[in-house]
């Protein structure tokens, strides 16, 4: 089986991306431990020059047509804006419909209102909003604690494209970035919220993951691929799970 170089996506490597220190045939790069930025670096030259480094030239060669990058693959730029557009696309207009808000999970958690999941219906009010997208970066770090183990599957869904949407544009390391992924990979409404989602969402939620992935020594890249390995690589395709975790 031949994988992708993480740089230009075309199919040169015999094993596994992330430190191999194979040298792609096409552009050049060698897969080993870059920061994030280097990565990026690389792949801005390559698109630019067509090789990583300009003295490397005469190493390269030109991509074979069964090396064509898979459909799937996408540089560190241009990413966030397909994802984006991706988890707009699968998720819509999506609200709250009567699932527990990050208030309402506030106040079980004081023990000011009880538990509940998503067959029952919210209190007095509680339970109603716009669409996920009108969500504000002030209204999620007013909870930057995230509660999301006192919310229902309706709460987790209602929030999650709205979190996957601030990662991707403006993620600071922003506390409840952590959080977020060990509900997709532990959280005890798990199921039902893959139950509820759709195959777009699911799809959506599974590719927000895998870029995480793309960045082997990244913060976030093991709790990503744990997340994959027990819930959402399934809906990947076979191809590029196999690119994002380890055989």
């Amino acid at each position: 089986m031949q994988f992708s170089c993480l740089c230009c996506g075309h199919r040169t490597l015999t094993r596994r991306p992330g430190y191999s220190h194979q040298l792609c045939d096409v552009c050049c790069f060698e897969d080993r431990l870059h920061p994030r930025g280097q990565l990026a670096g690389a792949q801005a030259a390559y698109a630019a020059l067509g090789v990583v480094d300009p003295e490397l030239r005469e190493l390269a060669r030109a991509a074979r047509p069964e090396e064509a990058p898979p459909s799937w693959f996408l540089s560190l730029e241009e990413a966030p804006g397909a994802l984006l557009t991706l988890v707009f696309e699968a998720f819509g207009d999506q609200d709250l419909a009567g699932g527990v808000c990050l208030a309402e999970a506030e106040h079980i958690d004081d023990y000011a209102l009880p538990s509940r999941d998503h067959t029952e219906p919210p209190p007095a009010g509680f339970g109603a909003s716009g669409p996920w997208h009108e969500l504000t970066r002030g209204t999620l770090d007013a909870y930057h604690w995230c509660p999301f183990s006192f919310m229902d599957a309706r709460g987790l869904r209602y929030y999650t494209p709205a979190y996957i949407r601030y990662f991707l544009v403006e993620s600071d390391g922003a506390v409840w970035e952590s959080s977020f992924l060990f509900m997709l990979e532990s959280s005890h409404r798990i199921e039902a919220l893959i139950s509820m989602l759709t195959p777009d969402q699911r799809y959506a939620v599974a590719r927000y993951l895998a870029y995480l992935t793309s960045d082997p020594g990244g913060f976030w890249a093991e709790d990503a691929q744990s997340a994959l390995r027990r819930w959402w690589g399934r809906y990947l395709d076979p191809d590029h799970l196999s690119h994002v975790i380890p055989q």
